[in-house]
């Protein structure tokens, strides 16, 4: 199958500096998409309770629990995620300059969490480092939004 136009080979030096600048500006574009207000407090708050599937009996009633848990967990992920896109309009993933300050705290969390589960045999040590990731992810949205130079543009979000 044929084109009607098919490609000329390489593109002027003109034409590559156009494109590229082309790029440039939409990759701009896209950094400056501001995550709106409610994103990480709603997600911090999904993410909290989710411990408390560990601490649910092992009888057929407990185990149907936590996979209701699971399922109602994953469900509202995908809906934040949904709804904070279709609100920018865009997916827009943070660079590693802006999201260490979530990720390292819930990274050493985890790992003191895991090390502690040798010497503790809790289901409640998983409720807690839950309880405070969940903290951390709600506290890094305003934490964001004042450190961002995107916001300090303006904060119509």
């Amino acid at each position: 199958m044929e084109t009607q136009n098919p490609p000329s080979g390489r593109p002027s030096p003109e034409e590559a500096a156009a494109a590229l600048q082309e790029t440039e500006k939409l990759t701009t574009d896209v950094a400056g998409v501001k995550v709106p207000a409610w994103y990480f407090p709603v997600l911090g708050a999904v993410v909290a309770p989710y411990g408390l599937i560990t601490v649910l009996p092992d009888t057929p009633l407990g185990i149907g629990a936590t996979f209701a848990g699971i399922a109602a967990f994953l469900a509202a992920v995908a809906l934040i995620a949904h709804f904070g896109v279709k609100q920018m309009g865009v997916l827009r993933w943070l660079t590693w300059k802006e999201t260490w300050p979530v990720f390292v705290p819930c990274g050493v969390l985890t790992a003191a969490a895991l090390a502690a589960s040798t010497v503790i045999d809790s289901n409640w040590l998983w409720v807690g480092l839950s309880a405070a990731l969940g903290v951390i992810i709600a506290g890094f949205g305003p934490y964001h939004r004042r450190t961002s130079p995107y916001y300090r543009q303006s904060d119509s979000q």
